[in-house]
This record gives structure tokens, C-alpha cells and sequence, in this order.
């Protein structure tokens, strides 16, 4: 429930019309907002929400901000309106203010690859012992973030928030907001090379995090991430995890189970869990292994990490395995895709038992800026190191990986419709097909198509 005081102290405004003094809950959506909410209109590169403020109140009957150069949108609505400078600041400020008003342990993790894998693995233990709250799906930029924690009920003992970047400064932003007690970097590696520029610029994005996290808080450090390992700290307590160094917290696998996952156990600062965990992929056992780390630090008994870990699933979209009932099975990464993240799950791929063909199905990987035609033609030379028996491209710039295969294993199509017709005419039952390109790319709708 917000109070109108509350929603004028957070953000500085002004009070214009009090029709109603309380809501809800706190929407950004005029399609979805509901009776009793409060609307607050944000602005992005091609739409501004004041051109659904009129919407909003119709559905909601409650109140809205508005930019104060925008008023006369809002002066004949029968509705409570706040004016403030910037809706989009706004925001921000409505999040900080219910963020300070909180005592909950906030837990803070970025890194180029595996955040929501992370994230949705440490939830899955924390739930099996105390009330946690999360943004969901991947609500990790600064609206999704700020959403996400002004929508929190109640106030649960902990919070997890994925925190995601494409340009320099956002990591700073959200990580002021969240105030993490806890934070937590995967990995630094070549994504977002369009805003970020080059690695080093990655890196200095990411480390942020450890930078504004809360003075005596803890944060993780990958101790097998070079880029990461060296960042020091008078402030913050340091725990490193690692699998290939030697670190506190530790994983060794067991046994490789192909398709069924692995058998793992995990070292956790003296606290030994034998376990196996069903997801695909050496690089997946970082995520896990963090996620362990982190429940371990903030007391979840090891049995409900074990419990919660014999359970978990991969995402949708992240390394999740499909079966035809055509009897082919695919496996769905098409959530998006950056150089490691497709070298990863072409070698995971390449380890996995096939009764019959392998077959790769790969987009563009897009926001590499300068980068890109490097990356993608390095791509394509990794990818003719192995023999799958078909590599289907799709895009504009995979043309640049397709170029460099030189069996005659190689398809490129610039139209989701022919590859599908050519993928159509190979699958057949025993086979084994990975699907992976960057979001924009629409990659999951060919798994719906085959699946």
C-alpha cells in the first residue's frame, strides 16, 4: 500500500489534485494496470507514457505522476496527480525510498554471462528456508530493478536482484538503489561491446558493483576469472569461489552424467554437499556453484541447498532441453548470445552423446559494436574445428562465421522461412539440434516451430 505523502516525500514533487490517498501497488503499464494503483508514465527512446496517462486512470481510478512540462495532459482528470521534474528519475527515487525503508538482506549480482542462472538457483534455496524476493524473469535494467523493488509486499527476509548493463554508468545507478549487502560478479567477458566499448570497459562497468556495495558488506570474487581476481577491498569483506584454483568455496566434479548433468561436490568454506545437479554445460557449474556460496554465507542449512539444487531446471531459453515427439531432442538457448556464451554452448554440445546428427542453428550476436566482425569471424573458425553434420546460419552479420566453414556442412539464410525449410528436410528421429543467437533474432520461435 503507498500512501500519496509516501510517493510526494521519495520524489521531491508537488501535489496538484488529491483525489484519493492511498493504492495498491504502483504501476508503469496502462495495459495491465489495475483498480486502485497508482501510475507513474516513463519515457524511453520511442514511446513516452504521458500518452497513456488518460488510459491508465480510466482502468485505475487512482493517481499519477506527470512531468510538470506536461501538466495540461492531466488538468481535467478526476484523478490524484503529483508533478515532479522527470518521470524516469521519479522512478528511481520511489524505488530508493522503499529500498531505505527496508531491513532485508539484498544480494546484488552482474557479470557478462550467468546472472539469471545464478539468481533463479539462489532463490530455489533460500525459498526452502525463508521468504526471498526477486525481479523476476530478466527485469534486470534500471526500470525492471526499480519496479522490482518498489512491488515488493510485506518485506522479506531476503532480496535478489540481477543487475544488467549495456552503457557505462547503469551498474553505478543500480547498485546505489539496491544497496546490496551481499554482491557477486560471475565473469567478465566480451558482451555489450557496443555501449561498453572493449573488455576493459566491461570490466570497469561490472566492477561497480563491488565499488557501491554497502561499506562491511560481502562480495564474490571468481577466482579463476583473471580479470576479477585481483580487485581488493578495505571496505568490504572478500570470499573468493572457484573450480580450477584453489578457493574457499569450491566444486569438483564427480562424474559426467552427458545429458543427465553432473555429479558434483561442493566445498563450501568447510561445508561439504555431495549432489547432482541436471543442467548442461561446465560453465553452468560456476552459476551453481555461486548460488551455493552465497545460500551458505547467509546460513541455509546444506540440506536445502542439496534439496534445491537435485531440483532446479534450467531456464527458459538457457541451455533447456526440449524432446520432439518426432524424436529428435533440441536444446533451447536462444535467449541471447555473445561470444563466450556461444563458445560455451557449442563445446557443452559437442560433448553430449548423439544416436544420429548434430545439428547447429545460430543467429547474430549483436551489440559488439567495432568488435563484430571479429567476433563473428572467429566464430566461425571455432566452429570448424568440430564435425557437426549441419550449421545453419541465420542474420546479417553470421554471414561473417559462415564464411569461414570449410566442409560443406554450412547453410546461410537471411529468412527464418528458408531455414526451417532446410532444417525440416534433415531432422529426423535420434538427432540432436542447438539453437542459439542474440534476442533480437527471435531465435526461441524456431524451437517452437520444431519442438
Amino acid at each position: 500500500m503507498w500512501d500519496y505523502r509516501e510517493i510526494l516525500k521519495a520524489t521531491n514533487g508537488e501535489l496538484i489534485r488529491l483525489q484519493k490517498e492511498s493504492f495498491v501497488r504502483i504501476s508503469s503499464d496502462s495495459r495491465t494496470i489495475q483498480e486502485g494503483e497508482f501510475f507513474i508514465p516513463l519515457k524511453g527512446k520511442r514511446y513516452d507514457g504521458h500518452q497513456f496517462i488518460r488510459e491508465a486512470i480510466e482502468k485505475s481510478k487512482g493517481g499519477t505522476l506527470c512531468e510538470r512540462e506536461k501538466l495540461s495532459l492531466v488538468l481535467d482528470l478526476d484523478a490524484t496527480v503529483i508533478a515532479v521534474n522527470d518521470t524516469n528519475e521519479a522512478l528511481k527515487d520511489i524505488a530508493f525510498y522503499k529500498r531505505k525503508k527496508m531491513d532485508s538482506i539484498f544480494i546484488g549480482i552482474t557479470g557478462s554471462c550467468g546472472k539469471t542462472t545464478t539468481k533463479e538457483a539462489l532463490v530455489q534455496m533460500i525459498k526452502k528456508d525463508r521468504k526471498v524476493s526477486c525481479n523476476e524473469k530478466n527485469y534486470n535494467n534500471i526500470f525492471g530493478v526499480c519496479l522490482s523493488i518498489i512491488s515488493i509486499e510485506d518485506e522479506p527476509e531476503v532480496c535478489v536482484f540481477e543487475l544488467g548493463t549495456n552503457s557505462f554508468g547503469e551498474i553505478r545507478t543500480l547498485t546505489k538503489i539496491v544497496d546490496p549487502t551481499i554482491s557477486a560478479i560471475t565473469n567478465i567477458l566480451p558482451a555489450h561491446l557496443e555501449g561498453l566499448k572493449t573488455i576493459e570497459g566491461v570490466l570497469e562497468e561490472k566492477l561497480d558493483l563491488f565499488r557501491f556495495t554497502r561499506d562491511a558488506g560481502i562480495i564474490f570474487v571468481n577466482l579463476d576469472d583473471e580479470r576479477i581476481r585481483s580487485f581488493r577491498s578495505e571496505s568490504k569483506k572478500i570470499l573468493y569461489f572457484g573450480i580450477k584454483n584453489r578457493a574457499p568455496f569450491s566444486l569438483e566434479v564427480k562424474n559426467v552424467c552427458g545429458w543427465e548433468g553432473y555429479e558434483v561436490l561442493l566445498n563450501l568454506d568447510g561445508k561439504k554437499i555431495e549432489t547432482k545437479v541436471k543442467i548442461l554445460g561446465f560453465h553452468n557449474l560456476y552459476n551453481i556453484l555461486l548460488a551455493s556460496s552465497i545460500a551458505s554465507t547467509i546460513g541455509i542449512p546444506e540440506e536445502k541447498i542439496k534439496e534445491a539444487l537435485e531440483e532446479f531446471r534450467p531456464c527458459e531459453m538457457r541451455m533447456s532441453v526440449k524432446k520432439s515427439k518426432k524424436g529428435y531432442v533440441v536444446i533451447d538457448d536462444s535467449y541471447n548470445a555473445n561470444p563466450a556464451s556461444m563458445y560455451q554452448a557449442i563445446s557443452t554440445f559437442s560433448e553430449l552423446p548423439c544416436e544420429g546428427k548434430k545439428i547447429l542453428v545460430l543467429g547474430d550476436m549483436n551489440e559488439l559494436g567495432d568488435y563484430s566482425s571479429y567476433y563473428h569471424t572467429e566464430l566461425g573458425r571455432y566452429i570448424d574445428r568440430f564435425h557437426f553434420h549441419y550449421v545453419l546460419f541465420l542474420g546479417e552479420k553470421i554471414r561473417e562465421s559462415y564464411s569461414q566453414i570449410k566442409r560443406n556442412v554450412a547453410f546461410y539464410f537471411e529468412e527464418r522461412e528458408g531455414l526451417l525449410q532446410k532444417l525440416f528436410s534433415i531432422l529426423k528421429e535420434g538427432d540432436s539440434v542447438l539453437v542459439k543467437g542474440s534476442r533480437s533474432l527471435n531465435m526461441d520461435t524456431i524451437v517452437k516451430e520444431i519442438v
